[in-house]
């Protein structure tokens, strides 16, 4: 009788059994696919053992027999399919299409540790392979050579056999051994190009999974997984074995392999595998998306289509078809259902998603009839549970290398001439690297970078006295490395950016290395808000990138280079921008989302430049508190800071209605450090010399009051309101003031204020006030400082005011300073 398993049954089952047989005697994977018989798919869902050579009974060692059947479940023991000629002959033998040809199962399946001992026991032998020629005992093989080529890693494996097995594959253990000798445990990926024109083996693509302890994406390896010890490794995640180049999607395709697309859903509270039909191939069913599947242009599909609703008959559907190709060409990306499964989105971020259930063209006319049913992310959750670790607290930073495999170096290319090996793999090393930014949303983020040994040296600073340590202290939000200037003229003095004409920022790089450090990669981006908290990766959008270059950083020394600010990327007046740089190579620590401080590649610089209507002495800066990706706290602590004072200014705050009060205990309020004091402006008022005066206070949030504004005192609108005076400014617009009550003080308790119909709260005449902020659902609060200047006696020569963002246990998270001259 056979027995019918789902997916879900059937993975248990193989995770149970893997880990006693892959310690048999050759035994090289353990896998799940179709049974085969004399090279024929059979349609029969089997466990498969992956064995060195097939033996008699006889000849296998006591204990170490494989039976047919494991819990029900048909064994299957076979051979596996190394080479191409094995591999495009299955396919062929078994009418299977262009697209099967492209991932090669059997690769995905065998343990690399296994095989690279195999290979090692058969040269020892000397019996490695029939076809090439051995090479004689007193005539020892040439050791493998390496070389870098920009930030790809090559191997050359003439005749050695080392890296390059006598059928021409490749030994990943060994290649990846090699790597390691010149650099470090930092890679969580790595990506293997075999240079097929010099007689490496190529064939299909494989993506073998190294290390998983994720749960909730029921991952094919299981929730814990750990194949690192065979590689001598703490770090990494998977591999990317890759005989088919030729798409961006690809190279998204494989890597995404780390997480999906292996669940299934509920509905009805029933077991259902729609998402994964129809797939022709049943042994790569388990890991793509199915054709009935209305996936967007997710990658980790198996049918290069999209699903629209029918423009030929309503109700039915159609087939848009995508294009898979070069950067620039291919269209593929990520379901926000993929993002999910990487721990990139909440959960909440999802929304709806629809598969069409049995899709029929009966006429032939492109539209198809089917059910379309909708899902959410609850249908996935009641199936696989949920997602852990759960996002935010998930990796955001990733590290890839990038090795290119060859048997002869001379005939590799060069890194600019896509049509040689080497210049192919740099297109789509770059094409992966920017498809995996944008299509994450900028969530995650790869660096494929070769990280020499003092990478960490590398940094850039967050105020003067910053000198490389992984986390920075004091202020961090107005970084003395970068700064505008209105012309490419070579000078560091920060200037105000000027609308409508291209500007140009300098951007400053330190080394404390003693050793050079060539092909360092400045970013430079725009934020569209000044903001109290900016997150790595995702506020470094790439539809905000101003511009990047790259640059030698001398030993014990610093580059500088001025990025053109075109125009067309300045915000008009309705924008508070922030600068953020990021240096590449990307710190490995931390890898989930961090703050610029914590991070010694990142600085930003706030530049936002108010100038309120002439006829008024009151300015506002609006900002943004909080992120809106901050999910998880429910409280946060504003702490304003008067800097540098002007007597007689006086500060209101306008929470959007949020209700505020004062904190408790301000021994947790920031210190000095987070601060400068001192004047601002020379007696001229000029702030474009402020620079030169201030490095710590370059291009602080300037905001320009003219004191040439008459203020008329009068009674107001609301003239019974007796616990107020009404003062009319400018064009009649009012200002409502209520009357602290004695029976406030000494209490948490704000004053509240009312203009122009909004309630405010009236900050107190302290050096530091700290406010205990409630931070909404969404993470974020559109708040606005307003400045009132009506009493400051024109003499004054200007004032400073931070605005600091801290957690409540006092950890400073981000700020935006404020300069203010009468």
């Amino acid at each position: 009788m056979k027995v019918i398993f789902n997916r879900k049954e059937l993975r248990s089952r193989y995770i149970e059994i893997r880990d006693k047989l892959i310690q048999y005697e050759g035994v090289l994977g353990v896998g799940l696919g179709e049974a085969e018989k004399d090279g024929k798919l059979t349609g029969e869902t089997a466990i498969i053992v992956f064995v060195e050579k097939k033996l008699s009974k006889n000849q296998i060692k006591k204990g170490q027999q494989v039976e047919m059947s494991y819990r029900g479940v048909r064994v299957d023991v076979r051979e596996p399919r190394l080479t191409p000629e094995a591999h495009f002959e299955f396919i062929k033998n078994n009418d299977l299409s262009e697209r099967d040809a492209e991932e090669n199962m059997d690769l995905f399946w065998v343990n690399d540790v296994k095989l690279h001992h195999m290979y090692q026991k058969r040269r020892k032998k000397g019996d490695e392979g029939k076809t090439k020629e051995t090479t004689s005992k007193d005539e020892p093989r040439d050791a493998p050579t390496t070389a870098i080529h920009g930030e790809i890693f090559v191997i050359e494996d003439a005749d050695s056999d080392s890296v390059i097995n006598a059928d021409n594959t490749i030994d990943h253990l060994e290649a990846y051994k090699l790597f390691r000798t010149q650099f470090g445990d930092h890679y969580d990926f790595v990506f293997f190009r075999p240079d097929t024109p010099s007689g490496v083996a190529g064939g299909g693509n494989s993506s073998p999974t190294i290390y998983n302890q994720i749960s909730g994406i029921n991952h094919y390896k299981g929730d814990s997984y750990n194949g690192r010890t065979g590689w001598g490794t703490t770090k990494l995640q998977s591999l990317q074995k890759m005989g088919f180049l030729g798409q961006v999607r690809t190279c998204l395709h494989e890597t995404g392999h780390r997480w999906g697309a292996y669940v299934y859903h509920q509905e009805g509270g029933v077991h259902n595998e729609n998402l994964h039909e129809v797939v022709n191939n049943a042994s790569q069913r388990p890991f793509h998306w199915g054709t009935w599947f209305d996936n967007d242009n997710s990658c980790m599909d198996y049918d290069y289509d999209d699903w629209v609703d029918s423009t030929i008959v309503a109700g039915e559907f159609e087939i848009d078809d995508l294009t898979a190709g070069e950067p620039g060409v291919d269209e593929f990306g990520f379901h926000p259902l993929d993002l999910y499964l990487m721990g990139l989105i909440d959960s909440s971020e999802v929304g709806t998603f629809r598969y069409i259930q049995n899709p029929t063209d009966s006429n032939g006319d492109g539209s198809y009839s089917g059910t379309q049913v909708n899902l959410n992310i609850t249908n996935i959750t009641d199936e696989e549970g949920l997602r852990n670790p759960s996002y935010p607290n998930t990796q955001r930073v990733f590290h890839q290398a990038f090795l290119l495999i060859t048997k002869d170096m001379s005939g590799i290319g060069s890194l600019t001439d896509p049509t040689t090996p080497l210049g192919e793999l740099e297109l789509y090393r770059k094409g992966l690297l920017n498809a995996f930014r944008r299509e994450t949303w900028s969530r995650g983020m790869i660096d494929g970078s070769l990280l020499h040994d003092n990478f960490e040296d590398v940094y850039i600073r967050d105020n003067a006295s910053d000198s490389g340590a992984p986390n920075s202290t004091g202020a961090f939000w107005n970084s003395p490395d970068i700064w505008v200037r209105n012309i490419n003229d070579g000078q560091t003095a920060h200037q105000n950016t000027i609308r409508g004409r291209d500007n140009f920022v300098g951007v400053r790089v330190w080394n404390n290395g003693s050793t050079d450090y060539d092909d360092v990669t400045i970013r430079l981006y725009r934020a569209n808000y000044a903001g109290t908290q900016f997150y790595y990766p995702e506020n470094w959008h790439p539809d905000d990138l101003i511009g990047e270059d790259t640059v030698t950083v001398p030993a014990g020394s610093s580059s500088t280079i001025f990025i053109q600010w075109e125009a067309s990327m300045i915000p008009d007046a309705s924008w508070h921008p922030c600068l953020l740089v990021e240096i590449i190579p990307m710190e490995v620590v931390p890898e989930e989302r961090s703050h610029v401080w914590e991070n010694r590649k990142l600085a930003q610089k706030n530049i936002t430049i108010i100038d309120p209507p002439a006829e008024t002495l009151f300015g506002e800066l609006e900002f943004k508190f909080g992120h809106a990706t901050r999910i998880k706290d429910k409280l946060a602590i504003l702490a304003v800071a008067r800097v540098a004072d002007m007597v007689g200014m006086e500060l209101y705050l306008d929470t959007d209605g949020i209700e505020i009060d004062l904190v408790d205990n301000e021994k947790i309020l920031p210190k000095k450090e987070y601060m400068v004091s001192g004047d601002l402006v020379k007696p001229s008022g000029v702030i474009a010399e402020l620079g030169k005066l201030y490095p710590r206070l370059q291009g602080g949030l300037n905001l320009t009051f003219p004191r040439d504004t008459e203020i008329i005192l009068g009674s107001g609108e609301n003239k019974n309101d007796l616990g107020c005076i009404a003062v009319t400014i400018g064009r009649g617009s009012c200002f409502f003031i209520h009357s602290p009550s004695t029976k406030g003080r000494g209490t948490n308790k704000l004053t509240q204020i009312y203009k122009d119909g909004r309630m405010l709260y009236r900050l107190p005449d302290k050096e530091l006030v700290g406010l205990n902020v409630p931070i909404v659902e969404k993470g974020v609060l559109n708040m606005k400082l307003i400045v009132n200047l009506s009493d400051v006696h024109t003499s004054v020569r200007g004032g400073k005011i931070s605005l600091i963002q801290m957690e409540p246990d006092g950890l400073v998270i981000g700020g935006v300073d404020l300069i203010v001259r009468p």
